[in-house]
Parts: structure tokens; sequence; C-alpha cells
């Protein structure tokens, strides 16, 4: 089996009937419009048509053979068998081996899958019974698999290969090995001749002779990735580096060309049309040509490339995976150069058709209605269809709903044969006779209940010359003429319809959550308010007073003047503190102190402002403070001053008697005449012995040498005014 035939039929089963896979597997399918195989083409271009199938699996093996069954085996070590048939998979068996699957193949035979699982050795599943055939156990971890041209199985291990051929039941070793290399075995492929040709992550490729020396090519710049033996005896070698070289097994002669953007090959294969097919680890993929490696075709599919197969009609395909997802990709011949792929292009032969969406057998370019299978040209270009216009060669008119015999777009009213005009744009017609005809054609309007087609300010409906309240909506009529609508459930509304009334509020008796009943204040519009306080009279205790409306004790005087509106007896805040001796609060206290009240009737009869009682209070006992205290200074200086005034006394007599007895004893000295202290100085005069010897006064003014100052000891008080006490107070 060649995988270009497995990969053909897949697809062509996926066109025939687009399907899906039962099970885990779950391939989604595109339309498609014809089955048939095409002929091979001249052209090699391809153009890309998308993912055609998707396996949610991370897919190793992917094998569809001849006969269509097809063999699928997982990373987990899942091998799914069954028949590929008519637009369903169904699935024979599968056998759930649980390794890590390395890598697998199916025999050129369609026998036998093979499954290299590393150090576990190699697992070989007999496809016809879904039984584990046989396993082989190598040396070494098992990494890769690969089935010559004679159905040999070859065991990769971490530098070469061995053969093992089905001899009497059992696949044994040959004893053949691959050329071995320095570093890691990563591909194998094989010579017409039948040799093996593998490539090692030394970055030499080598071609096994067991009769004779083997041949080396190499060293490359990078390892190898891909590798492919064509039919003309020459080889493709992708690089790690990007690099893609063509060597002639011949001559051994080579030449290279870098991939475009240096992407690492991950597939190599070779079209029907002589271009080779490159696929890379990055997602891109490039047809080159095999004459001089030039770059014909790129295109980035955006996920690894596995595989590529061509049919025989030279469509390719491309297996991809990305995040566990296996996924095939569809390339399709361009007949035509149109851009669209010939299994999608309805029109194959013709570079200005490719579908026809509606079926009309009209191209979608060339159909002026490609989605309506009905319709294909417009005569008059006015998007009707010449089949259903009503007026095919007038592009401003297609249909006449009413059949009045004017166009619908000329027709204000198309589906109303009795209105076709409306000069006010108001939605109602002209025809003041016809249905829903307009009672102002003049004037734009939209009222429809009184009249129709009338101004109506406020939207409801009512014209505005009917309208109470043209620009409330919620109002339309007032019995009473008072300003309050009609309508309870309105802005507004009017507590009594047929009263006229002035009133907004009233204070009536409900019942509370704890269903208590207090007094509340309710909205109460358009009743009757004598007082003209906005409370309606039937919700105001004093309806006469306008300054209030709340009387609860019914004492007359109402809730903002009466001190307890719940006690009759109380109506002022002296009637409370009257009442209630028990209470001392200042204010209480200033009501019953009668020298206060005299004291603010005297200050409000001198138009002045009384001070507060604590002030005042304070005052009077700072004017006593104040006269205890003067009293008692001035017993303080009275004290002192007469100890003063002896201790002076008695100084003076002392000083005066020295005198004396100087004065007398300097008479003696001048006169002889002894001092009579008996004389005083007016006798003396008398007797003409004047200053000799008489008493009284004091000699000069050696004596007073200080001058004392007068002591105040006047009773006058100093009085302070109210605002003095205030501006202390502060």
């Amino acid at each position: 089996m060649k995988k270009n035939d497995s990969i053909f039929r897949l697809v062509d089963n996926y066109y025939a009937a687009g399907t899906c896979m039962q099970g885990r597997v779950g391939v989604f399918f595109a339309a498609l419009l014809t089955t048939v195989l095409l002929s091979s083409f001249a052209s090699s271009e391809i153009v890309y048509s998308g993912v055609i199938a998707e396996i949610d699996d991370e897919i190793i093996a992917f094998e569809l053979a001849e006969n269509n069954t097809l063999t699928l085996v997982t990373s987990n070590g899942t091998v799914k068998h069954g028949i590929w048939q008519g637009n369903t998979f169904s699935e024979s068996w599968r056998v759930d081996l649980n390794i890590t699957t390395l890598e697998a193949a199916v025999s050129n035979d369609g026998s036998f899958v093979a499954i290299a699982a590393g150090s576990l050795g190699v697992k070989i599943i007999n496809l016809s019974t879904g039984l584990v055939f046989q396993e082989i156990l190598i040396n070494v971890d098992a990494k890769l698999i690969a089935w010559d041209r004679s159905n040999d199985l070859w065991i990769g291990g971490p530098l070469d290969a061995t053969e093992f051929r089905l001899s009497e039941g059992q696949f044994q070793s040959t004893g053949t090995l691959s050329s071995q290399h320095g570093i890691a075995l990563r591909v194998i492929d094989f010579l017409i001749d039948g040799r093996i040709v593998t490539g090692g992550q030394d970055k030499k490729i080598k071609i096994s002779n067991p009769s004779g020396q083997e041949l080396v090519f190499g060293p490359y710049p990078g390892y190898p990735t891909s590798m492919l033996v064509t039919d003309s005896n020459y080889l493709l070698i992708g690089l790690s580096t990007g690099a893609l070289y063509k060597v002639n097994l011949e001559t051994n002669a080579d030449s290279f060309v870098q991939i475009p953007d240096r992407e690492t090959p991950s597939n190599i294969a070779m079209n029907n049309t002589g271009s080779i097919r490159v696929g890379t680890l990055s997602g891109g993929f490039h047809l080159l040509s095999f004459e001089n490696l030039s770059t014909e075709q790129s295109f980035d599919i955006g996920q690894e490339v596995i595989h590529s197969w061509q049919d025989i009609s030279n469509r390719v395909f491309v297996t991809t995976v990305f995040s566990n997802k296996y996924s095939v990709h569809l390339f399709d011949v361009d007949r035509d150069g149109d851009g669209v792929g010939d299994l999608s292009d309805i029109f194959p032969d013709n570079a200005e058709e490719w579908s026809d969406t509606d079926g009309d057998g009209v191209g979608d370019n060339a159909d002026d209605f490609p989605n309506d299978g009905t319709e294909s040209k417009d005569s008059d270009m006015d998007g009707v269809g010449d089949n259903s216009d009503q007026f095919p060669t007038n592009s401003s008119e297609s249909v006449d709903s009413d059949g009045d015999g004017i166009g619908d777009n000329a027709d204000i009213f198309p589906d109303n044969s009795d209105q076709w005009y409306d000069q006010d744009s108001d939605g109602f017609g002209d025809n003041s006779d016809g249905e829903n005809g307009d009672d102002c054609p003049q004037t734009n309007g939209f009222s429809n209940v009184d009249r129709l087609g009338c101004p109506d300010s406020d939207f409801d409906g009512w014209s505005d010359s009917g309208d109470a309240f043209p620009i409330d909506r919620t109002q339309t009529t007032d019995i009473d003429g008072d300003g309050y609508g009609d309508n309870s459930e309105g802005i507004r509304p009017d507590s009594c319809i047929e009263e006229s009334g002035t009133s907004t509020k009233a204070w009536v008796i409900t019942s509370d959550s704890l269903g208590q009943l207090a007094y509340t204040e309710q909205v109460y519009y358009g009743c009757l308010d004598s007082d003209n306080d906005g409370w309606a009279d039937e919700g105001d205790d004093l309806p006469q007073n306008p300054a209030e409306y709340r009387d609860s004790d019914g004492d007359g005087v109402g809730f903002f003047s009466d001190y307890n509106d719940e006690d009759k007896t109380i109506q002022t805040e002296k009637d409370h503190c009257e009442f209630y001796l028990n209470i001392t609060t200042e204010i209480c206290e200033a009501w019953r102190s009668e020298e206060y009240q005299t004291y603010v009737a005297q200050k409000t009869m001198e138009n002045k402002e009384p001070l507060p009682y604590f002030l005042w209070n304070k005052s009077q006992s700072d004017a006593t403070e104040t006269e205890s205290e003067i009293m008692q200074h001035i017993k303080d200086f009275a004290i002192i001053g007469g100890a003063i005034f002896i201790v002076l006394f008695i100084l003076i007599l002392g000083a005066a008697g020295l005198s004396q007895k100087r004065k007398k004893k300097k008479l003696i000295n001048r006169f002889g005449v002894p001092f009579d202290p008996t004389k005083s100085i007016a006798q003396e005069a008398l007797e003409g012995e004047a200053g000799i010897s008489g008493f009284g006064g004091i000699e000069g003014q050696e004596h007073w040498d200080d001058e004392v100052q007068p002591m105040d000891l006047s009773d006058e008080k100093q009085h302070l005014t109210d605002e003095d006490i205030l501006a202390a107070g502060h």
C-alpha cells in the first residue's frame, strides 16, 4: 500500500458524505460539491482549501489501506482498527497497550502494525485478529520503525537499526545491521535496490552495503530531520538548520537550498508533477522545484507537519499535529487559476466563477441574487428580481401592497388603500374620510384618543385642545377646575374631584407598622383649605389658623405654639415649670424667680435684650461678693493705719521732748531765764517774754521729713453694666 492511496480514500469518502468517526476519534467535514475524480492536470499550482478532518488524539500512525481499513495508533499505545465505508467509521476492535508509543508503522501488505515503545521493545499487532502477534526485545531502546520493500521489519535503536524477517510464524533477527552512527539514529529509508539508508545526529548519512564498504555523506551543517529516496535515485535530506540537500546517488554530486525562514523540515515527499513537498516543524508547507530547488509556492499552516500525500488528481493532503489534535488539510489544484481549488469550484474551467450558492446555475459573480434560487436578474437594479418586481422597469418602485396603483415607495400608507399622502408627516392620512384620517392635516400631531393627528404635547393620546393638562401625560380632565387632575393614579391627583380647593396635604390618622394609630402627613390635593395654609380643612385641626394645623390635645393652641400639645393644662413653658416643681432646670428656675422676671420686664420696657438667667444670677452673686471684699479691705487698712499712727505719734512726742530740753538750755544760756512750762506763748507775749518758754507746735520743719497723703476711706462702690458682665462672661 502507498500512503497517497490511503489518504485519497479517506478524503474521497469525506467529500462523498461529510461524515464523522465514532468513538473518541471525531472527524469533521466541510461540504464538497463533487466526488468524481478528476484527471491529472498539467498545472502544478495548488490552493489551500482548509482542514477537512480532525482527530482528537495525539496520533502516531494514521494508515488507510486500499480495502478501506483504517488503522490508528495513539501516543498512549491505543490501536484502533475498523472499516471506513460510506459516511461512517465502524470500529472493529481496539487494543489498549497502555504504553508510551514513540513510532508506529503498518507493513506494506497491511498485515501488521509494529509499535516502538523504547525500553519495552516492539509490539507487533496482527491487524486481522486484533491480537498481539509478537513482542520483540532488543538490547537497546526501540526508537524507530520501518518496513522495507520486502516487508522486512527494521527496528532502530540509539545508533543503528536491526533487520527482522518473518520466518516460521515469528519475526526473527537476520543479524543484518545498518551502518552505525556516532550519535543518535534519526531517520531511515530504503534505496530502490533494497539497501538501507540512515541518518544520525552525527550529521552524517550512511548507506549500508552488506557485501562491501558503506557509503557516507557528510558531515552536514546540521543533523537530518527528514529524508526521502526518490524513484529517480536521488536522496533528499532535510537538516535541522533549515537546509534541503539533493544528492545524486549515481554521481554523489549534491546541491542545497535554504528553506524559507530557515524552517526545519519534518517531512519530504515528491509531487506527481515533479515538485518537492517540504513540511516543517513550525507549520510551513512549501513546493520546491526538483530541478533547481527554487521555491514555487509557500503556505503557513501554523501546525507541525507530519506527512503529506498526493492523489491521482494532484490534490495534496497534509497531516499536522497541534495540542494533541491530529488534522488533515487539503491543498487542491486550481485548473482555471481563479484561486479556488477544483474540488470547491463549481465552475472549474471558468476563471470568473467558482460558486453557485443558490444552485440556480448562474455563478454568484454574475447572479444579481446569489442567495436566491428564484432570482438571477434585476433589470432596473432596484434590488428586486425581475420575477418578483411589480414595476420591473421602474427602479423607484417594485411593490404595491394595497393595490391602489401607487407603489409602496411613494405610498405613505402602502397597506391602506384609503390613504397614500400625509402632508404633516404625523402618520395619519390626509383623507379625513378614510381609515385613520387626520383631524389636523396641516399640523403635525400624534393624538389618537379624542382626535387623530393633532398636537399632543404630553403624548398621552389626547389632543392639547381636549386635554386639561396638555403637558402632563398622567392627567387629562379636571371636573372642578381647581388645577388638579381627576386621575387618582396620575401626578398631583385631586382628592376632592367634585369640590374645588387649594389644599396640598392633610393631617390624618393612619396605622403604623405595629398596628398603632398615629397622625401622619399625606398628600391631599384639591380640597377646601379655608386658611390657605396648604392643609385641607378636613385634615386641619385649626382650619381658620394659617400658622397651625395640628392640635393634639384639643386645647385650641396649635402644635407649634403649644409647649405640650399632649396636655391641655400645659400650653406654655411657664405652665410646664410651675406644674412640675421637681424640675430644676435653669429655664424653670428663671420662670420661678420673681426678681429675674422683674428684671426681664424692665429690660423689655427699655427695649434691651435681658441677660440669660445664668448670667444675671452670676452678676447678682458677684455684686454681693464685691461689697464684702471692700469692707474687709477697709478694716484691714484701719488696723494697719492705726498702728502706724501710734508709732509715729510716740516718735513725734519723743522728738518734741528732746527739742524742748535743747531749747530750754539754749534760752538759759542766752537769756538766763529758766524755762517755765506753766506759761504759754500767749502769756509770755503779754508779759514781754514771748518765745522763751512757751509750749505748743513744732519749731521749724526739721521734724516733718515726709508728707503723708490722706487715706481715701470713702464707701463709694464701682457699679458694672450688663454689657460689662456679658463681656466678662465671655
